[in-house]
């Protein structure tokens, strides 16, 4: 339903003259406060997740992220996601600031690029990026995949893998198969 007053022949001359082409949109200046796109929190972002793809993964539900070791996802407890997005953002920093001494202008700015605000920022920004972003019910859901400090046992057929970030495990048994075990073996046999 129109407005009181309005008809829809109102409603669609107004339109007309409210809509503008797409080609005579104009970006407004860039704030002078701005530091340019590639400073952006979010470029920052798409920055870290890029440069650590298969290392790092962040999921909601738990609220945490995880870190590849190279045999499971364990809890980042000393926040080395964090810590590697503070660098990226110091070295963003030092590039900004020589840039802006480059062109003559004050480098005063380049704080704010590795300020503790950004750095949050951008991992807030990169725990959505669907790169990291995971679901909590993938981790550990192969009840046949026992992972150990010597590879993945599959338990429906006795073959062993190689560790492998795709197969999501987070728990990793103290010993690996193999050796000798004369206790179990005498245990099996008496069975």
């Amino acid at each position: 339903a129109l407005a009181a007053g309005w008809t829809p022949d109102r409603a669609a001359e107004w339109l007309k003259g409210a809509l503008v082409a797409p080609e005579e949109v104009k970006a407004p200046p860039p704030h002078p406060d701005a530091l340019g796109p590639e400073y952006s929190e979010e470029a920052l972002a798409g920055e870290f997740v890029a440069a650590q793809a298969g290392q790092f993964l962040f999921v909601k539900k738990w609220g945490v992220w995880l870190r590849w070791d190279g045999a499971r996802w364990s809890e980042d407890e000393l926040e080395h996601g964090t810590f590697t997005i503070r660098e990226l953002c110091r070295r963003k920093a030092v590039v900004f600031a020589a840039e802006q001494l480059a062109q003559g202008r004050s480098p005063d700015k380049a704080g704010r690029v590795s300020s503790a605000r950004t750095v949050l920022a951008v991992e807030r920004l990169a725990r959505v990026d669907p790169q990291v972003a995971r679901r909590a019910e993938i981790f550990d859901s192969d009840l046949y995949a026992l992972n150990t400090p010597g590879g993945i046992y599959n338990l429906r057929d006795g073959s062993l893998l190689a560790h492998d970030p795709a197969a999501h495990c987070t728990k990793i048994t103290a010993a690996a198969p193999g050796g000798e075990a004369p206790v179990w073996q005498a245990f099996l046999q008496a069975a």
